[in-house]
């Protein structure tokens, strides 16, 4: 059972690596911003030992991701026992209202 929730875990913080990165770049609130950028969801793949099947997460790449060294933090968000990886991309608009937060330097 703890291999399991681990497994989980483990997925769930692939799958919300970006969602954090938004604090990282975000310029302060009230800052002038000039045209939104938009930052990009991908799809990546890894092997799970405890599951022993490959899981598919999907990942906010904030604009500035491919522009440097820097790191960022991480959040992961689940999506539920019924639910599938692409449940926050294609039902909760992940992208859209991650680069609002972005522009908005949320």
């Amino acid at each position: 059972m703890i291999r399991a929730i681990r497994a989980v875990g483990i997925v769930a913080l692939v799958a919300l690596v970006a969602l954090v990165a938004v604090v990282a770049t975000a310029a302060p609130l009230g800052a002038q911003q000039g045209p939104a950028r938009q930052g990009r969801v991908v799809a990546d793949t890894f092997w799970s030992p405890i599951l022993t099947v490959r899981k598919v997460a999907m990942i906010y790449l904030p604009p500035s991701y491919d522009t440097g060294t820097k790191r960022y933090p991480v959040a992961y968000h689940l999506h539920g026992a019924s639910g599938s990886e692409i449940d926050w991309t294609a039902k909760g608009h992940l992208d859209a209202t991650m680069d609002s937060l972005v522009a908005r330097g949320g």
